[in-house]
């Protein structure tokens, strides 16, 4: 009994998730074109905006936080070859910026419901 308690308080501890639901980070290419910044992501499938989160490092007051496809607003439709749309976010040269966008798919919501056991 003592081993078991050691052994899940060794997993709880170490801050292992066993089946996280949270979707994996992937990185993003950020380059400027025409002058503007332009954040360019790699979607799989059906994949669509859920989220985009612009933050300036060190300054929280200059922040977007936009959100897609809640009280019936539309999700936009994404590509790797266009510019994620920032909103007209005012990017500042010689600035640092965290930036995260979620994607939504319809099929990978399916499919997690699908097979999760009963």
């Amino acid at each position: 009994m003592k081993k078991s308690l050691l052994c899940l308080l060794a997993v709880v501890v170490s801050g292992c998730q066993l089946n996280d639901p949270r979707p994996p980070m992937e990185r993003a290419t950020v380059s400027a074109v025409a002058n503007q910044v332009c954040i360019r992501v790699q979607p799989e499938g059906d994949e669509t905006i859920g989220a985009i989160y612009i933050e300036e490092v060190g300054n929280v007051s200059r922040k977007l936080d936009q959100r897609f496809g809640e009280n019936g607003s539309e999700r936009p439709v994404v590509s790797a070859d266009n510019c994620v749309p920032t909103a007209n976010y005012l990017f500042i040269p010689d600035r640092a910026y965290n930036v995260a966008v979620e994607l939504y798919s319809a099929d990978k919501v399916k499919k997690t419901h699908h097979s999760s056991p009963a």
